[in-house]
């Protein structure tokens, strides 16, 4: 597989300047495939599920990945929910926090948390 630049461009515009050091220059070298599934993806419903399963396989027989390749994964999952793509778990009845009603209830003297 190849990757285009213009793959290249789509991903670290998707990065922005902020997020541009999570860009995955191994993965480009090593796992093509993984890389413009990635620069596809990103954004999408199905961006979340895709990145945790390069972590997590449910496949018998897989190595994993390489520290390199793995470090890339981590930095691009802290990217992408960093940037707002992935949604706040539900808070779910009988949650320890249930009885929080506002986080401004743990903020001191107008500083911040």
């Amino acid at each position: 597989m190849t990757i285009t630049q213009e793959i290249r461009d789509r991903l670290l515009a998707h990065l922005g300047p902020d997020h541009a050091a999570a860009y995955p220059r191994y993965l480009e070298e090593h796992y093509p495939h993984v890389f413009e599934s990635i620069a596809r993806m990103w954004g999408t419903s199905e961006m979340a599920p895709f990145l945790n399963g390069l972590m997590v396989t449910q496949r018998s027989g897989r190595q994993g990945f390489s520290t390199d390749a793995a470090s890339e994964i981590i930095r691009l999952i802290d990217a992408y929910e960093k940037l707002g793509f992935v949604p706040p778990a539900p808070r779910q009845a009988g949650d320890v926090w249930d009885w929080v009603a506002d986080a401004e209830y743990f903020r001191k003297d107008g500083g911040s948390y």
